[in-house]
């Protein structure tokens, strides 16, 4: 029973971006759910769709996978932090899933390798999404429309495992490469103030103090359209992240040697913003104006 609604959200992520187990490599074939060879991909993806939609799925019957990433913006979130479904504010921005399949590392601070691994994360009581797996299982297994749709899809009834599967398999797909990201963890200075480090990112995960303030480093493949940026959603514009980088970061024990002030002119940075730009993939670029 576990088994089977994970592999279920699994295909909630991976028509968003090739999803992927573990990590994989840009040349990797598209993820194949060889074990269901009797299943049409649409079948699989239909169920995954309507559980990354359902907030069924949540505590209080209020809050989808798609409250936080929303496909009218992206996959990702207009919010600088997340709300939990308890209405409690995150700590991290909800970046866009747009190619998430080909991250090496997921979350902010890389504590998850895989889709797979990840799905279960906002499925706790505390968590994003204000129930355990094994509570959302329970919901809507009483629901004869899903467990009709997990007996075709996935051959047995709703399970923890299954939900996770179908989310993954619904992963955003636009894979336009380059990325533009080595996906390495990097402290530039953000959340650090006088009394030290707010968030210790991936240090949380390493434990080590090196590591202290680093975050992942996002694609700039559509960063125009998804914002707000940084791990705590602080900078709203390019025009601020560049600016932040142009002075340099924010002075910390451990800011990256790469980072210092910049001096850029006004013309280079607006420069800046227009290649930026111009890494929109065109399905997502507005529709020109006459």
């Amino acid at each position: 029973m576990l088994k089977v609604l994970c592999r279920a959200l699994l295909a909630g992520c991976v028509a968003i971006g090739a999803a992927c187990q573990g990590s994989r490599s840009l040349r990797d074939p598209q993820y194949q759910w060889s074990q269901y060879t009797e299943t049409s991909t649409k079948e699989v993806v239909a169920l995954g769709q309507r559980l990354f939609f359902d907030p069924q799925l949540s505590g209080s019957g209020r809050t989808a996978c798609a409250t936080c990433h929303n496909p009218d913006f992206v996959y990702g979130d207009l919010r600088p932090v997340s709300i939990s479904d308890n209405g409690q504010p995150g700590r991290r921005h909800a970046p866009s899933l747009l190619n998430v399949g080909f991250r090496p590392y997921l979350m902010w601070d890389g504590r998850f390798a895989s889709l797979e691994e990840q799905a279960f994360g906002p499925f706790r009581p505390e968590g994003e999404m204000g129930i355990g797996i094994e509570g959302a299982a329970a919901r809507i297994s009483r629901d004869p429309n899903y467990r009709l749709q997990f007996s075709r899809v996935l051959g047995q009834p709703p399970s923890p495992e299954g939900i996770v599967a179908g989310h993954v398999i619904f992963a955003p797909k636009v894979s336009a490469l380059p990325l533009f990201t080595d996906f390495e963890f990097r402290n530039i200075g953000i959340g650090f103030d006088g009394d030290g480090f707010h968030d210790l990112g991936r240090g949380a995960v390493t434990l080590a103090e090196q590591d202290y303030g680093a975050f992942r480093t996002p694609s700039l493949r559509n960063v125009a359209i998804t914002g707000p940026y940084m791990h705590d959603g602080s900078l709203g514009t390019l025009d601020e992240v560049i600016a932040f980088y142009d002075a340099g970061g924010r002075p910390n024990p451990n800011l990256n040697p790469f980072l210092r002030p910049l001096g850029l002119t006004d013309q280079e940075k607006d420069g800046l913003v227009a290649f930026l730009g111009s890494l929109t993939d065109l399905e997502f670029s507005p529709a020109p104006t006459r």
